[in-house]
């Protein structure tokens, strides 16, 4: 290390080895630990705890909107559900019902355009064959081809 150039690349090295250890190998580290005191501190467990509840009442709703759908189609009354799960199966039901509508309307709205549409290339047909007659010998090569309905673009191509 006598010569002047070699403790010069030599100061080089540690400096590049210190900022990748201060820009890149600290804030990884942190990161593994912010993750580790997440995993095993008590609010990383009473998060994944209270994530499980939720699951668990969703499944119980959902279990007691069945019961409540099959009760009111029999006529029975259910008389282990208390009023809050009562009026949460009530709300659940309501809004699988507008989910049901919503999707209804929209299956018959497209129904609908595609018998529109077809009627209006219908009437273009006709239209179109009266001016064609003279061209027809020149269309025969070609083949018509038929449009299909595009679900993602909305419209037939």
């Amino acid at each position: 290390m006598t010569d002047l150039e070699d403790v010069k690349k030599f100061r080089l090295i540690l400096e590049n080895t210190y900022d990748w250890a201060i820009q890149v190998f600290k804030p990884m580290m942190d990161t593994y630990i912010r993750q580790w005191k997440f995993v095993y501190s008590e609010d990383g467990r009473s998060f994944a705890t209270a994530a499980m509840e939720r699951e668990q009442q969703r499944k119980e709703i959902s279990r007691k909107t069945l019961r409540f759908v099959l009760a009111a189609l029999g006529d029975e009354a259910d008389l282990d559900a208390d009023d809050d799960l009562r009026r949460a199966t009530k709300l659940r039901l309501v809004d699988l019902c507008d989910t049901f509508v919503q999707d209804t309307d929209q299956i018959i709205a497209e129904e609908l355009e595609k018998l529109h549409l077809k009627n209006y290339d219908d009437d273009d047909n006709e239209d179109n064959e009266e001016s064609e007659e003279s061209e027809e010998s020149e269309d025969e090569d070609e083949d018509e081809k038929e449009l299909v309905w595009d679900p993602i673009r909305r419209k037939y191509v």
